[in-house]
């Protein structure tokens, strides 16, 4: 994934090179293989999610970033009427406090 920097639309159709990565949350950049529309979109999701709940006890924490970074995939999956599109994000963080990092793939 990493790698990668073919930017393609939802036809498959190649729009041009460049990378694929963001950081937008601290401490953690995320990748992506498949579609940029349905990145942006997931990205627009996710940032908005952390806005809104960044008061609430259900914020997004170290310990809970995996499993909203799925469930935002899955409220997309929805949003298209449960019809496959091409996005897997790669999630790469760093845990300032004790210096550990990780990466995981999100399909």
């Amino acid at each position: 994934m990493i790698g990668d920097s073919k930017i393609t639309d939802v036809m498959g159709t190649l729009l041009r090179y460049g990378p694929k990565y963001a950081g937008a949350l601290r401490n953690v950049i995320f990748g992506y293989s498949g579609v940029v529309d349905m990145f942006k979109v997931f990205g627009r999701y996710l940032v908005g999610d952390v806005v809104i709940l960044r008061d609430s006890d259900d914020k997004y924490s170290p310990e809970n970033l995996l499993e909203k970074v799925s469930e935002a995939i899955r409220v997309l999956l929805e949003a298209r009427s449960n019809q496959s599109f091409d996005l897997r994000v790669m999630v790469g963080r760093q845990f300032p406090k004790d210096g550990n990092c990780d990466l995981c793939i999100v399909s």
